[in-house]
């Protein structure tokens, strides 16, 4: 009796095997890779909602105080003005971690003075950590002057780490020339 020999070529064990591992290796890496992508995505996405929030309350805080006159500096977190547009006192703080303003109907001459703004009236203008500052440079008529405000703002997602932070700044002038009389 004779032995036949199977001709046919096939992969051994140890080759479906090295195969296998290599295959999940590739698998492995790649998954690595876009989970990275949909990481690096999501921050993204946080970095731009953070900068178009920013940029749409640089703006509006530009145009009420553009309108304003009689800016007055409370420390480096807090600017209260009145707004000629709207016939209100206007403030704007920065508290902790957070942008917030407030109004009220005080008249030209007592805002600044002796507003009052109770911190139930302060409304956060702003989602996410927010940081700043404020520096008031006032009108005065004496050498004729018209008065400054720079903002400094630097906005994160969540905790206020400063990780991916982002910082902005801007330098308003007073519109308002009647008080240094020009």
């Amino acid at each position: 009796m004779q032995i036949k020999k199977n001709k046919q070529k096939a992969f051994s064990l140890i080759e479906l095997i090295t195969a296998m591992f290599v295959f999940s290796v590739v698998i492995m890496v790649t998954v690595a890779i876009f989970v990275n992508v949909v990481h690096v995505r999501k921050k993204s996405k946080h970095v731009q909602q953070n900068m178009e929030d920013i940029k749409y309350v640089m703006e509006l805080m530009s145009k009420v105080i553009r309108m304003s006159s009689k800016v007055t500096n409370v420390g480096s977190n807090q600017v209260i003005m009145y707004n000629n547009s709207q016939n209100k006192c206007i403030s704007y703080r920065f508290t902790g971690s957070s942008l917030e303003s407030a109004s009220n109907s005080d008249d030209r001459a007592s805002c600044g003075l002796t507003s009052v703004f109770p911190i139930a009236d302060y409304t956060p203008m702003v989602n996410g950590s927010v940081t700043g500052k404020f520096s008031v440079t006032p009108s005065s008529n004496s050498p004729p002057h018209i008065g400054k405000v720079v903002i400094t703002m630097s906005i994160s997602a969540g905790s206020g780490s400063g990780e991916h932070a982002v910082n902005l700044q801007t330098t308003l002038s007073l519109r308002n020339y009647e008080d240094v009389g020009i």
